[in-house]
């Protein structure tokens, strides 16, 4: 990082409690709980200020090893907790493995976002521990994978561990369902159009076989720089910026710009045809209703054919808002949270 770069990420640092404050005076997010608020601001504050190696650095993550290892008491009592799976090149890692896995046994995979490059956050681990307390079943396990992030290795690396992880558990015989948010949303989507369509330089997946249901929240589909619509609308509700998502998806593809807008990263550009027979009948989608990709996320719906049941905006949300509230309230205000209680409903239904 050069000189002028970091005097610019310090100036930053030290003028962060006064923006705050003023953004708070001007009832940013103030609809919101206020401590989810908090987070939010807090977060805005970093993308709108820092560039993306400055993020990068303030915003690095430790492992998903180390995230868990720092929630253990909330996870106490969960068979085979935080123990890495033994799969070559993949760091995925149990949040709850049932007791001699049977095949046909559900296992709930997490696909986190930030944008590719900001890694395991805290809240996704919050998430999966609150919903296998709150799902109450024995032979559902969760685990997540903590797939390399794009200032490491670019497309399509992301979906080869994927990839790799899937054909690991269906060699055990388990049905599968993919959560992700954001950017885990889009490798879930990225996934099952690799399975019918056969992305470049990913190995196939086993048999073909499509997982059997997705969760998707707040997936991004659309890997372009927008200025309309709801990221035009929703500019001063959200906290995202299209000049942020730009960057982090132009890292993400090696600044190919052929590959950003192709069906391959950019599942919205895809052609009529591209998911037809490969999105699970099981597949739910959440949104929140003033988010920036709120937009995008209803084309794909319109294009991959999801019926509108199965799509849920929730009223007044933010970007991928479960994951400010997973991190921020405690459990039993978590359980009532809209996605939450979406997710759990679905959980249940299916399990």
């Amino acid at each position: 990082m050069s000189l002028f770069s970091t005097i610019k990420l310090g100036l930053g640092l030290l003028y962060m409690p006064i923006s705050l404050k003023i953004k708070e005076y001007r009832g940013q997010y103030a609809d919101f709980d206020p401590r989810v608020r908090k987070a939010l601001l807090q977060f805005d504050y970093l993308l709108q200020t820092f560039a993306f190696d400055q993020l990068i650095l303030l915003l690095k993550n430790p492992s998903a090893e180390a995230i868990l290892d720092g929630l253990k008491e909330k996870a106490k009592g969960f068979n085979g907790y935080n123990t890495a799976l033994p799969i070559p090149g993949v760091k995925a890692r149990w949040i709850y493995e049932a007791p001699d896995r049977k095949a046909g046994d559900i296992v709930l995979v997490c696909l986190h976002g930030g944008g590719f490059a900001l890694g395991y956050m805290q809240g996704h681990a919050e998430v999966m521990i609150a919903l296998h307390k709150a799902l109450d079943n024995p032979r559902v396990s969760m685990l997540t994978l903590d797939y390399t992030t794009s200032n490491f290795r670019q497309y399509p690396a992301q979906l080869v561990e994927t990839v790799q992880l899937y054909n690991w558990l269906l060699a055990e015989g388990h049905n599968v369902i993919f959560m992700g948010d954001s950017a885990g949303g889009n490798l879930a989507i990225e996934l099952v159009a690799h399975i019918k369509n056969g992305a470049p330089d990913v190995p196939a997946v086993t048999d073909s076989k499509i997982p059997s249901g997705l969760i998707l929240l707040s997936p991004w589909t659309f890997l372009g720089y927008e200025d309309k619509g709801s990221f035009k609308q929703c500019s001063v509700n959200d906290y995202l910026s299209g000049s942020a998502l730009a960057e982090w998806a132009s890292m993400y593809v090696n600044s190919d710009d052929e590959l950003r807008l192709s069906p391959w990263v950019s599942p919205v550009n895809a052609p009529a045809d591209f998911f037809e027979g490969c999105i699970p009948d099981n597949t739910i989608v959440l949104y929140g209703d003033n988010e920036s990709l709120k937009d995008q996320v209803l084309d794909f719906v319109k294009l991959a054919n999801i019926p509108s049941s199965k799509v849920f905006g929730e009223p007044g949300a933010v970007h991928d808002m479960l994951l400010f509230q997973a991190m921020t309230l405690p459990y039993e205000e978590v359980r009532k949270t809209f996605s939450f209680k979406k997710i759990l409903e679905y959980l249940q239904a299916t399990a």
